[in-house]
């Protein structure tokens, strides 16, 4: 577990989550997003029918028409990472 400082007042126990990547194949005319206004389909309505976490973030996306490997994890911060390496 990670321990957190707070002003030099000592440390408070923090178990920071476990990192977790899935991977997924998003198929034509899917949506990367979690609602359309429109009622078009989306990857995070069938990975929740798959029995995926809810919590998921999606590392980049893909267009609508197009298909292919996409990663998510339960983790904002890594998807902005692998999202945006420096």
């Amino acid at each position: 577990s990670d321990k957190i400082f707070v002003e030099g007042l000592g440390a408070v126990g923090y178990k920071a989550k476990e990192p977790k990547v899935w991977l997924c194949h998003k198929i034509r005319r899917e949506l990367v997003t979690r609602n359309d206004p429109g009622g078009r389909r989306t990857i995070f309505e069938r990975l929740e029918r798959m029995g995926a976490p809810n919590n998921l973030f999606s590392v980049g996306r893909l267009d609508y028409d197009s298909e292919g490997l996409i990663l998510f994890t339960n983790r904002g911060d890594l998807s902005r990472i692998l999202e945006l390496p420096s």
